[in-house]
């Protein structure tokens, strides 16, 4: 990735957290493949920048199409939620659904542009790990995709492309 800009940290002990583990659990209760976690910081400062995680999952599709695999990609975190703050059981079903909707439009790119505060705002700060989904398919129409408010958790959003 340093020769394209992008300047991964590497940990020789990280563990596999809820928000990989309870999803592959479902998805593949005995995997058998491998699996590579890229893990987003999405709140400590220095947080990177929405463009800078959509750049993130271009690396990750010209990688995997280089070497002509076939890849799952798999990004995790709430959309718009408060954890740990006064606005904690507040979401922002405007700001999600909008997010949908570029995702459901095939104009993920866009998404590059908003700032991060724009996203700490809405409480969607998690939303990063979806951008270096979006990187990775790029601008393609999701195929579908689903919203599910919560008071007392995060908005539940899900969205698929089969490419």
């Amino acid at each position: 990735g340093m020769e394209k800009g992008i300047d991964f940290s590497y940990g020789e002990h990280v563990e596999l957290q809820h928000t990989q583990v309870v999803p592959l659990y479902f998805l593949l209760p005995e995997p058998k493949i491998p699996i590579l976690p890229i893990y987003v910081n999405t709140w400590v400062d220095p947080v990177p920048t929405p463009r800078r995680c959509y750049q993130v999952g271009e690396l990750v599709r010209e990688v995997a199409q280089k070497r002509g695999e076939r890849i799952a990609i798999l990004a995790t975190g709430g959309l718009s939620h408060f954890p740990g703050s006064p606005r904690i059981g507040e979401i922002d079903t405007k700001f999600d659904h909008g997010l949908l909707e570029i995702m459901r439009e095939g104009k993920g790119r866009t998404l590059a542009d908003y700032s991060l505060d724009q996203l700490l705002q809405a409480g969607d700060s998690e939303f990063l790990n979806w951008m270096v989904a979006l990187g990775a398919v790029g601008d393609v129409k999701a195929d579908s995709t689903f919203y599910m408010p919560d008071h007392i958790a995060p908005g539940w959003g899900f969205v698929s492309w089969k490419l």
